[in-house]
């Protein structure tokens, strides 16, 4: 169960993101505080080893078109919105 506002069920639907390759995201993705109370999660090379040596080769294919989502979540909260990354993310 992912905890979702209404804002990223909307964006979720908009763009085409299953809510079960959000909670592998949510699970192995690189998560990116921003010191304001959320924090920018996203998949890595990292994680998407994780998934595929954890969930299986089909779980990893079958999703394989979203990894380069990414979820604003607010830190012990909900998630506020979903997207897919048109940029790199820069760690700080």
């Amino acid at each position: 169960s992912l905890p979702l506002s209404l804002h990223a069920q909307v964006r979720m639907q908009q763009r085409g993101l299953p809510a079960a390759a959000l909670a592998l995201i949510r699970r192995y993705g690189r998560r990116q505080h921003d010191h304001q109370g959320c924090a920018l999660i996203y998949l890595d090379r990292r994680g998407r080893e994780a998934i595929r040596r954890h969930e299986g080769e089909q779980v990893y294919r079958d999703y394989e078109k979203v990894w380069d989502a990414y979820l604003l979540e607010r830190v012990g909260g909900a998630v506020l919105t979903t997207g897919h990354r048109t940029r790199r993310f820069y760690r700080q």
